[in-house]
């Protein structure tokens, strides 16, 4: 994709703001095959949604075969339907090029580390999940990236007013 961008004189953050619905999209198709194979499950739960694997195929835990589990793929399907809704609220709104996917970035991020806890992983930092480690780390990447943007967007509008005033 980076070699594609200055080939075709496209800024990159742009390539990456017009992909992000398309993204949350492939996201949510992904998920309902989380939940056909169930290889992405929750913990054990007596709420009435609960998923109930039964097939001996499935990627779930055999120890929650025949067991109500919350579905966790449902729970990240929902969050990422509200992100695009969001994302596409917003997606003219944004003029700077790539702020729309980093703070696509950030949303994912902020779900995944949340839905994480009903989810069933191996902690493996600090009592946390893997994913949830790599949900900080991107919040605190996209939080910087979100500053420079920012950062960059204002030089841009000063460096603009100064030319049309001058």
């Amino acid at each position: 994709m980076s070699l594609y961008t200055p080939f075709k004189h496209i800024p990159l953050g742009l390539l990456t703001d017009t992909l992000v619905p398309a993204l949350l999209v492939a996201q949510i198709i992904g998920r309902i095959g989380c939940i056909i194979n169930g290889d992405a499950f929750g913990g054990v739960t007596t709420l009435p949604w609960g998923f109930i694997y039964t097939h001996p195929g499935a990627l779930i835990s055999p120890y929650l075969i025949g067991i109500p589990t919350h579905p966790y793929p449902v729970y990240e399907m929902i969050w990422n339907v509200l992100v695009l809704l969001l994302v596409l609220c917003f997606r003219n709104k944004i003029t700077q090029n790539g702020l729309l996917f980093v703070s696509y970035l950030t949303f994912y991020s902020i779900g995944r580390f949340i839905l994480s806890f009903v989810r069933q992983e191996i902690d493996t930092l600090w009592g946390l999940q893997q994913a949830q480690v790599l949900a900080i780390a991107m919040l605190i990447t996209s939080g910087i990236a979100i500053c420079y943007l920012l950062k960059k967007s204002r030089h841009n509008a000063i460096l603009k007013y100064s030319k049309s005033t001058s």
